[in-house]
């Protein structure tokens, strides 16, 4: 039970304000970032895969595929003027409660 809350609930909240928040917020902010936003969005996503590594090459390889849709997400949304750090934790939440499910099919 408690890995199902860790999966659904507190690593989502955790990544996204690493790996989208801080990562995208920040180097948003450099001068030679500020008008690459996919160079940004890639950096986060290897950042986020790099993170997922310690399961295994094909789990690390999907990790960088959502995180480049999470920080899409969370640009997006940032534009919009939206709370884009909570969009992207319930993203994060329904891609890994599927994934919660499917493991236990």
């Amino acid at each position: 039970m408690d890995e199902i809350l860790f999966a659904i609930i507190l690593s989502p909240i955790i990544e996204t304000l690493v790996f989208q928040t801080f990562v995208f917020t920040v180097m948003k902010e450099m001068r030679w970032f500020k008008s690459k936003e996919f160079l940004i969005m890639l950096f986060s996503a290897v950042c986020f895969s790099g993170m997922h590594m310690i399961y295994n090459a094909y789990y690390a390889m999907s990790a960088f595929i959502i995180g480049l849709i999470l920080t899409y997400s969370f640009s997006i949304y940032s534009k919009k003027g939206k709370n884009a750090s909570v969009v992207v934790i319930l993203i994060h939440s329904f891609i890994n409660m599927i994934s919660v499910i499917f493991s236990y099919l």
